[in-house]
């Protein structure tokens, strides 16, 4: 990989909601009494709501029809995946941190800086501010004899989730391999830091049926293969499908 600034493109995973079931209304902390309100749900949402048995499971090819027919609106909007599991988050061997290869990517775009073997130049750049997460890039990869550097922005890339990390795979021999790969539709997921939930992203209305099943049955092996050892019990205790716009659907296990 040639030094100087290489940014490239790839499907990412949104940041979505930390409500595994989005269907129950939500409420928020009123900053001078400290109690609870419930906020009120629209109009649109509650018509859409009465197409949704929240008493059923469904498989997932019923599912999907059923999220369509019960989106509100118009857009194009992201089709979220939300996985409660049954890890203790205060186990560091419970925490699940990997990369799905959906076969038909998640129809998002991400630049990724690509930091290739002794390449300091991007990690100076990083700390003079010449490129800035979010606007520059969103996605880090790098060969493993940058790592030592990037600890210095460590307090940059940290917070936003950036930091490349062999566990995600975004530590690789190959970095411009690596991102090409993630091109094709890899994803990282990962537990929530304060609950034993996945969420993600695995692809737009705009995909047909068949595409949205087939990424969503890619996630759900992916989720089991990397299924901590020490965890015991009930692993997947539930899993709701939902578009961005839509309520949830509990999914058949």
């Amino acid at each position: 990989m040639m030094s100087g600034e290489t940014i490239e493109e790839t499907p990412k995973t949104e940041a979505i909601s930390s409500n595994i079931s989005p269907i129950t209304p939500s409420t928020r902390i009123s900053p001078k009494k400290g109690k609870k309100q419930v906020k009120t749900r629209g109009k649109a949402y509650s018509q859409m709501l009465k197409k949704v048995d929240r008493t059923k499971t469904y498989p997932i090819a019923e599912a999907v029809k059923i999220i369509r027919d019960a989106t509100f609106s118009k857009k194009n909007t992201t089709v979220e995946v939300h996985l409660n599991l049954g890890l203790d988050i205060t186990k560091a061997e419970h925490k699940v941190r990997t990369m799905v290869s959906y076969p038909h990517g998640t129809g998002k775009e991400v630049k990724i800086l690509i930091i290739g073997a002794n390449d300091i130049a991007k990690v100076e750049q990083i700390i003079a501010g010449k490129l800035v997460p979010g606007r520059n890039f969103d996605m880090v990869v790098a060969h493993p004899s940058v790592m030592k550097e990037l600890a210095k922005v460590a307090k940059i890339l940290g917070p936003k989730g950036l930091m490349p990390n062999p566990k995600s795979g975004t530590v690789s021999e190959d970095p411009k391999k690596t991102a090409e790969d993630l091109q094709k539709g890899a994803t990282e997921i990962k537990t929530e830091k304060s609950a034993p939930v996945i969420h993600t992203v695995i692809g737009k209305l705009s995909f047909d049926d068949q595409k949205l099943m087939e990424n969503f049955e890619a996630l759900i092996l992916k989720v089991k293969e990397v299924r901590p050892s020490k965890v015991r019990g009930v692993y997947i205790k539930s899993i709701y499908l939902a578009s961005s716009m839509s309520p949830s659907v509990k999914i058949s296990l």
